[in-house]
């Protein structure tokens, strides 16, 4: 669900990582870590910080998400077919956070396995740099950050669905493993795509290979985001079905702006905005923990602390 939740349109196409690091002068498997490691922290951060967050800052953030998947599909296979993929998230998102859980578990899996191999299939030669590269660690660690906040912001509202079912050991070994996992293919499509020299193309992946695998591997990766995103945007309109078809109609007339703009103008934006209102939260919890002689009220460290 978490892997689901970040490889979407952006991701899945090479875009959001170009967007972000295309510029970088720091070699893909040093960005990939960075990515793994602030991603890990955040989705941390993220699993002890307080429910009582207000779910509408994250609104606009979804709605933005919503519509470059659906930008995203319509570059990659039209309008019509864009315009059914919205249908189709409308439905399955009404029917609830399992029925999701269940489609996008079964749909992922397949797509990565396919998208993991096509873009290993392509790590051959020597990386070709653009010629603006720059910047260090600094700068690096800084986009990975803002990379980590942005691809994270819809996931407060899952976790705190998954939390009803899951303990939070098992809910942190997914973490882990999700973020070992996206790191991975972050070096692989990162090296793919600078090893070919793609990165000015809308969709670097799909110009590594643009069969018709390739194609439904990168659509089921929007899909499977898009049905996350929607979820998010769902919850917070508490399950209104003529605001869920009001928020589908909007997101697709919005996403004829264009999927290169969106990525590259909005999503750096939401990365910087969304990572400092985890930062102030995190530092607000800090705030309640100084304010309690940095002691959980809990019995257990009481009784530490007593003795």
């Amino acid at each position: 669900m978490i892997i689901s939740a970040i490889v979407g349109a952006g991701f899945a196409t090479g875009a959001e990582l170009i967007a972000f690091f295309g510029t970088s002068a720091l070699p893909p498997i040093a960005i990939s870590v960075l990515i793994g490691g602030f991603l890990f922290v955040v989705m941390t951060a993220i699993i002890y910080i307080p429910k009582q967050f207000n779910k509408k800052i994250f609104a606009p953030a979804f709605f933005i998400f919503f519509v470059a998947m659906t930008a995203g599909i319509t570059e990659l296979v039209g309008p019509i077919a864009s315009a059914a993929a919205v249908v189709t998230s409308i439905l399955i998102v009404w029917f609830g956070f399992d029925k999701m859980l269940a489609a996008n578990k079964v749909l992922m899996i397949f797509a990565l396995a396919i998208l993991a191999g096509l873009v290993a299939a392509n790590l051959d030669g020597t990386v070709i740099k653009s010629d603006d590269s720059s910047g260090g660690w600094l700068s690096g660690a800084l986009f990975a950050l803002a990379y980590a906040g942005m691809n994270c912001c819809i996931l407060p509202v899952i976790f705190q669905q998954a939390q009803k079912t899951l303990p939070r050991s098992d809910l942190m070994v997914c973490i882990f493993t999700a973020s070992v996992a996206v790191s991975f293919l972050c070096l692989l499509i990162l090296t793919a795509i600078q090893t070919n020299g793609v990165q000015t193309a809308a969709m670097p992946v799909l110009a590594l290979s643009n069969s018709i695998i390739a194609r439904i591997a990168v659509l089921i990766c929007i899909l499977t985001s898009m049905f996350a995103t929607l979820f998010n945007l769902h919850t917070s309109e508490q399950k209104n079905a003529l605001r869920l078809l009001c928020l589908g109609a909007l997101g697709y007339i919005c996403s004829f702006f264009g999927f290169t703009k969106i990525i590259g103008v909005f999503y750096p934006l939401v990365g910087i905005a969304l990572i400092v209102y985890i930062i102030f939260l995190f530092g607000a919890w800090v705030w309640g923990l100084a304010k309690s002689r940095w002691l959980p009220a809990t019995p257990v460290f009481r009784a530490q602390a007593d003795s």
